[in-house]
């Protein structure tokens, strides 16, 4: 294709010309005028129609259209993968671009992208799950109305079963580790700050806790690192809602579980917590790393103090935590976990 604002510069030339022909053309009702000759005056040149494409060229497109072309490209299975892959990138730095102005965030609803989007949850190409599930958690995080929009569309079981794919299955795709630690993060996204959080994670027989506490055991420590990251922030934010799922104005904290705690309690997901703390599984590709995961401690531990606050653990788990607990005051290790002797010794008075 010739340099667009060259092609740009062509055409507004030449039209500009005709515009002054047309200008000077006689009108529809006068006599037609005659040359010397005797024939009639040429008609005046119509102006060339302008290819918008030359624009789009020079303009750039709009997030919208981009995402639409993408999106066709990444549905389309009979594309290369690689193709395909290079469309889900493009699209997720565009979702990126869009959701950061909260007016913008109903867009993919509006447009109807949300359902080709989640079937690519479905897809059989482990690298396109994977995408699919990053398009969807940089959508929605920190975004109500995306996030309403997207729970709209009852997507949970599927992240949950891609998340516990190392199960056997019916399904003949191999879901990476990577891919699981990103069905996780959109997860994450989905949860954090929804107010019905704990009722999705509840459904379903309390799926969504089930596939958490088995998380914390999974073979893949970034994914046992997400998922406790993600339950800290749950029972933080479990301050903020009623049962019900209705904001409270002015949270306060309370000594009687609530119901995030309570179904943290029911489903052993602070028993899974503590077992990672007591009997951490082995790090390393082989396993044969004997030096703790303290990244992965800390956040166990920032959520079980969380939990403890809230009147969650009870007599038998406590004296679990208080001898552990203990045990880092004489190694030194507090700091390991991200604590302060200060703040060790607060935590270790509620126990």
């Amino acid at each position: 294709m010739p340099d667009a604002l060259q092609q740009l510069l062509q055409w507004s030339t030449s039209n500009s010309g005709n515009s002054s022909a047309t200008a000077a053309a006689p009108k529809e009702d006068a006599a037609p005028a005659l040359s010397t000759s005797g024939s009639t005056a040429a008609a005046p040149v119509q102006p060339k129609k302008f290819d918008t494409a030359i624009l789009d060229h020079i303009m750039g497109k709009s997030e919208a259209v981009i995402m639409r072309e993408k999106l066709a490209i990444a549905v389309d299975e009979d594309q290369d993968l690689s193709e395909r892959i290079m469309a889900m990138d493009d699209f997720e730095m565009a979702t990126g671009e869009l959701v950061e102005s909260i007016d913008n965030a109903t867009d993919m609803q509006n447009m109807g992208l949300w359902p080709k989007v989640l079937d690519l949850l479905n897809d059989k190409q482990d690298p396109i799950i994977k995408l699919a599930c990053w398009i969807c958690g940089t959508a929605i995080q920190n975004n109500p109305k995306a996030q309403e929009a997207f729970h709209s569309h009852k997507p949970m079981s599927k992240l949950y079963s891609i998340i516990s794919s190392i199960h056997p299955t019916d399904s003949n795709i191999q879901i990476s580790n990577s891919t699981r630690a990103k069905a996780v993060y959109s997860l994450s996204a989905a949860l954090k700050h929804w107010p019905a959080a704990v009722a999705d994670l509840s459904s379903d027989a309390d799926r969504g806790w089930a596939t958490l506490r088995d998380g914390l055991s999974d073979p893949d420590v970034t994914v046992r690192r997400k998922i406790a990251f993600l339950l800290s922030t749950l029972l933080l934010q479990s301050d903020d809602y009623t049962d019900a799922g209705v904001i409270i104005e002015n949270p306060v904290t309370s000594t009687s579980p609530n119901k995030t705690v309570q179904k943290m309690a029911e489903t052993k997901v602070l028993d899974a917590l503590i077992r990672s703390l007591v009997k951490p599984l082995p790090m390393g590709p082989d396993g044969d790393i004997s030096e703790p995961d303290w990244d992965l401690q800390e956040k166990c531990t920032r959520a079980l103090v969380s939990a403890l606050e809230r009147g969650g653990l009870d007599a038998e788990q406590r004296k679990v935590l208080q001898d552990l607990w203990k045990g880092w005051k004489m190694d030194k290790e507090w700091d390991e976990v991200g604590y302060t002797e200060a703040e060790a010794q607060e935590a270790l008075k509620l126990l």
